[in-house]
């Protein structure tokens, strides 16, 4: 038996007493974080509060109707961050975990579950990963920008903005997406921690952790940059308006003195 392990994350947190009052399959697991459903003996569901959702053997109609239960009707399946994992059962064969399989000699609720848990994570980091490109991007324009004109063309409003978009994405991703944290299902026998160790290899997570980590860094120190030379400017133009009113007091003076 094959089962085929889909995951998608919809760009934000779901509320999971909320969602569970939607369904009507057994609860398997449910915990402050997490909830794993049962729909058949083949199929099941898992949840993730930091917005990913995991289908093992569900048809493509039935995961995009129940992305749309839990994310709303506009939801578009199509531009989610995804991944896909194959969990192939092969009695006799040797546990291993290559580009998107994951060979097992026996199916159990536990490995599915290590395995949903690594792919929920895994789809979280490429959401936030195309969140900070477009940051990323946005502040390469206006580097751009400053390069061609000598001007960031940004007023203080919008560059707060900006600035707040970037701090509100750094403290998402701290705290939603716990990168380095291990199911601690993974703890309960050495076959599952070696499987989750396994897997966490193999989707990369931690160099992706650390490069995300690296380009928002990045995005902040050129967005300080930026404020500093709008400060700069800012008080430049003050600095003129002193010089000017200085200047237009002492015409005054050298007016009335004459007169």
């Amino acid at each position: 038996m094959n089962y085929i392990v889909s995951a998608f994350h919809i760009g934000r947190r779901i509320q999971l007493t909320k969602v569970l009052a939607k369904f009507n399959d057994e609860i398997i697991k449910d915990e402050t974080s997490f909830i794993l459903l049962k729909r058949s003996e083949e199929s099941y569901l898992y949840l993730k509060d930091y917005g990913s959702i995991v289908f093992c053997n569900y048809k493509e109609k039935e995961m995009i109707k129940i992305i749309q239960l839990i994310a709303g009707d506009d939801a578009d399946y199509s531009t989610l961050s995804s991944e896909e994992y194959e969990i192939i059962e092969a009695p006799g064969e040797p546990e291993q975990v290559h580009f998107n399989t994951v060979t097992i000699e026996s199916f159990s609720v536990d490995i599915l579950h290590i395995v949903m848990f690594n792919l929920s994570q895994s789809v979280a980091l490429e959401n936030y990963q195309n969140r900070t490109n477009n940051l990323l991007q946005e502040t390469r324009e206006i580097s751009d920008k400053l390069k061609t004109t000598g001007d960031i063309g940004l007023k203080r409003p919008a560059l707060r903005q900006f600035i707040g978009k970037t701090m509100v994405l750094r403290t998402r991703i701290a705290e939603n997406l716990l990168i380095f944290e291990t199911s601690d299902l993974a703890w309960s026998s050495e076959q599952l921690s070696r499987l989750d160790n396994e897997l966490r290899e193999q989707l990369d997570m931690v160099n992706r952790h650390h490069g995300l980590q690296y380009s928002l860094n990045i995005a902040k120190e050129n967005l300080d940059l930026f404020r500093e030379i709008l400060h700069h400017k800012q008080s430049s133009t003050l600095e003129w308006i002193i010089i000017i009113l200085i200047l237009l007091e002492v015409v005054d003076l050298v007016i009335s003195k004459t007169l």
